[in-house]
């Protein structure tokens, strides 16, 4: 861990000793808020499977791998497996919808703490206070998510392609009659996977240029918020890796959350951290502008 980072979380930390029953409170909110979308969801799925609208079994022929892919995609997209489909669909619009307002609150309520610990819980609802508030927050979250699509799609498609050439060979020679015909089908297969993670790793990476838009739109009360999208790509030129090697330090600490009790004390202080180095970079910023650079 560098020493930037590791001066980060101790800033957070000491900061969150003071506010650790508000922090647990936020976590509570955002955890019911998809346990509430998850059960629903679950209802309705379980419920459709009850009267036979949805039928979650899926048959292939082990013998001959091209034809199981076909057989695969034929049963997925059946009738049943499409309701299914569009209520998850509406179910994650919803959510969106609902929710987008609170996580902007939330990383209202981390940037103002870590700069001020007597910031309330009642900022987490601050996207709630108004229709206006309310519209501006998920128009925000909709811009960030198409920009933040748009950069992840890109460094998939050799992947994309990939995987056609492996789809392709598995339903022409699917049988494996031949050694060179399975090898090619798994050497595609493998390619494929292996440029889905870099194209993931690549595309996170040039998402880190919009890191700072979230914190700048929250702090941005009256500013137009195109530019918090611009000031973000400005602020982050050269500073990507700070993030990344803030990250990499909560990896032994994001591990442990395997064990479910640690992501309580986890998640606030890796908010919290984030919420810190933002305020760094933004301030950082400024100094540069009022020093005229």
């Amino acid at each position: 861990m560098d020493k930037s980072s590791s001066s980060v979380k101790k800033t957070a930390k000491l900061t969150l000793s003071g506010t650790w029953s508000r922090a647990f409170a936020i976590f509570g909110f955002m955890l019911i808020s998809m346990l509430i979308f998850f059960i629903s969801w679950r209802v309705i799925y379980d419920a459709l499977v009850l009267t036979g609208l949805v039928n979650t079994e899926i048959t292939v022929d082990s013998t001959e791998f091209g034809a199981s892919l076909v057989t695969i995609a034929q049963q997925v997209t059946s009738q049943g497996h499409l309701i299914m489909l569009i209520i998850t669909l509406l179910f994650i619009l919803l959510r969106f919808v609902i929710v987008s307002p609170l996580e902007l609150g939330e990383t209202k309520w981390y940037y103002n703490a870590m700069n001020d610990d007597s910031a309330q819980v009642g900022q987490v609802f601050f996207y709630y206070s108004s229709n206006d508030w309310f519209i501006d927050s998920i128009m925000f979250k909709l811009k960030l998510f198409f920009q933040k699509l748009f950069f992840v799609l890109i460094p998939l498609l050799p992947s994309v392609a990939a995987f056609g050439a492996g789809i392709y060979y598995a339903r022409r020679f699917g049988d494996f009659s031949s050694s060179s015909d399975s090898s090619n089908i798994i050497i595609y297969f493998a390619l494929g996977v292996l440029l889905l993670l870099l194209g993931l790793l690549l595309g996170y990476y040039i998402n880190l240029r919009l890191f700072l838009a979230p914190y700048l739109f929250t702090i941005n009360v009256n500013g137009p918020r195109v530019s918090v999208f611009k000031q973000s790509r400005n602020i982050m030129k050269g500073n990507k890796m700070r993030v990344v090697s803030l990250l990499i330090s909560f990896i032994p600490s994001m591990l442990s959350c395997l064990l479910i009790l640690p992501i309580m004390y986890v998640y606030p202080v890796v908010k919290g951290s984030m919420a810190v180095l933002a305020a760094q970079l933004i301030e950082e910023d400024r100094q540069r502008e009022e020093r005229g650079f």
